[in-house]
């Protein structure tokens, strides 16, 4: 995530393209080649980081179980 964030750094942005563009292939292959799945599987990843960073798991709110796909524990 780091080095997404420094990708307007020529040599770190030329890098995270390449290793997006070899996920991508490989993802691509695996899910043949399916614009929208590649885009859905990308999208359900990065959603998970947020997830985990925030430990939105762990919160028993509304917005955090939307986020985390998480069920209510408590009565609101």
């Amino acid at each position: 995530m780091h080095a997404n964030c420094a990708a307007d750094e020529r040599l770190v942005g030329d890098a995270v393209r390449r290793c997006h563009a070899k996920q991508v292939e490989l993802v691509g292959h695996l899910l043949d080649n399916n614009d929208e799945a590649i885009r859905q599987w990308f999208g359900a990843g990065m959603l998970q980081n947020v997830v985990t960073t925030l430990g939105l798991a762990a919160i028993d709110k509304p917005w955090a179980r939307a986020m985390s796909g998480t069920c209510a524990t408590a009565p609101l």
